[in-house]
């Protein structure tokens, strides 16, 4: 009798221990969200110079296949135009670009990033996300707004041209880079974080609770390494896991120490297989801001598709390199960086209406976000309809709007061919 009521209370004691071991993972893992990079709180805005270089690696048969559709699909919607032959040319370049692009030739790029307000990235503010990407490699710039209304966006992707749109884009997420950022903590915050009625956002208890109860709805579990591991160094930090209906779907270093960074994350499918992966590396302080923020990131994926018949490995890496001296968090970014400056004689394309609207710049003058985004290109007295000064002869526009509609939906890695595409086409017009 003695000896089933110890059994009994050690039995109670375990479960009570292992009740408390799991809410301590989670408590953890709400702090990390506390000091992701979607807390506003936490990053507000982000600077800085990058240098990027990625790799995409596609099946060769996925490849040729793709290749041979989207020239056959040239050949078909052009069949009623006259094709110049420099068009001809530029459309051979182009496949040929995009070839080497997915059979994993090196993409390198030197970029000047400015995003601000990532509140609304986890649809919480009113007011817009802005985001400009300078491309100093390539000579292009691209800005673009995201609201709950939607998007848009304006491209110079050549000296004299430019493009504005309200087409989406993926978001330069890198505030996120050395913090957890993956989907699931996107979801979690949208829980977490609610609006203090002060301006700002917090974690407030029934952020948690509401997601406490939606962890328990999907079957979500945390657990939390008991010893530290060693990274960069000098430094340790926890392991947490995340789990769904019992398989593992992600797995965090974190640093406590340095407010909850995260030197090193990985993404799981099915049966633990390991499809991504995210190092940080070299945190620096950032005086003003007394953030900590990583200076090389290097993220490797590995993903199953099922293309055409079976399935077979798409390869990706990126590596991310913040240039010294160049990385601002958290101080304010005026509206009037987030424009484009057009040339003289520069042409502006409107596709945001069912007719593509051609402008030409009758002096110098800047495009910012503000102008796409309230105004009609016609109220600025700088531009003026293509109608009315015919600078340009007409371009195979009606093929280039349909492109990269094909490029974006079939290849699915929107960020790499987007750059190609407008280094050699432009924008799209609809049919």
């Amino acid at each position: 009798m003695i000896v089933s009521r110890v059994i009994a209370i050690l039995f109670l004691l375990f479960i009570a221990s292992v009740s408390a071991f799991a809410d301590e993972a989670f408590d953890f893992y709400v702090e990390a969200c506390r000091h992701s990079g979607y807390n506003p709180a936490e990053i507000s805005t982000f600077q800085a110079i990058l240098n990027v270089v990625k790799t995409t690696n596609f099946p060769a048969t996925f490849v040729e296949n793709r290749i041979k559709w989207l020239s056959e699909e040239w050949e078909e919607r052009t069949k009623s135009m006259n094709v110049s032959a420099e068009d001809q040319q530029q459309r051979e370049e182009f496949l040929e670009t995009i070839r080497r692009g997915l059979s994993g030739d090196v993409s390198t790029s030197t970029n000047k990033v400015f995003v601000r307000n990532s509140a609304l990235l986890v649809g919480l503010a009113d007011v817009s996300a802005y985001i400009l990407i300078e491309n100093q490699t390539e000579k292009r710039s691209i800005f673009f707004s995201q609201s709950a209304e939607g998007q848009v966006s304006a491209t110079q992707f050549e000296e004299h041209r430019t493009a504005v749109t309200e087409e989406s884009h993926e978001p330069a997420m890198y505030h996120l880079l050395g913090r957890i950022g993956t989907s699931t903590v996107h979801r979690a915050m949208k829980f977490l974080l609610s609006d203090n009625g002060e301006g700002g956002f917090d974690i407030a208890d029934t952020g948690i609770i509401a997601f406490k109860n939606d962890c328990e709805i999907n079957q979500r579990t945390f657990t939390l390494s008991k010893e530290k591991v060693s990274y960069d160094e000098n430094y340790s930090a926890s392991v947490l896991e995340v789990y769904e209906k019992g398989e593992l779907m992600e797995r965090f270093w974190i640093d406590s120490d340095r407010r909850y960074i995260n030197p090193k994350a990985q993404i799981f499918a099915g049966n633990r297989i390991l499809i991504e992966e995210t190092i940080s590396e070299n945190f620096v302080l950032d005086v003003q801001s007394q953030k900590w923020f990583p200076t090389k990131v290097i993220r490797a994926s590995e993903i199953e598709r099922a293309i055409e018949v079976g399935g077979e490995t798409i390869k990706h890496s990126e590596e991310i390199t913040v240039v010294p001296e160049t990385l601002v968090l958290n101080r304010p970014i005026p509206d009037s960086v987030f424009a484009i400056a057009v040339q003289q004689g520069g042409r502006v394309d409107d596709f945001r209406h069912d007719v593509k609207i051609t402008f030409i710049a009758d002096k110098p003058g800047k495009l910012s976000l503000s102008d796409v985004e309230t105004k009609s290109l016609d109220d600025i007295d700088w531009l003026t309809p293509r109608e009315v000064r015919q600078y340009y002869p007409p371009p195979l526009e009606k093929a280039s709007f349909n492109w990269t509609q094909i490029v974006l939906t079939t290849i699915g890695i929107s960020m790499i061919l987007l750059g190609l595409y407008l280094h050699f086409f432009g924008k799209r017009s609809t049919p």
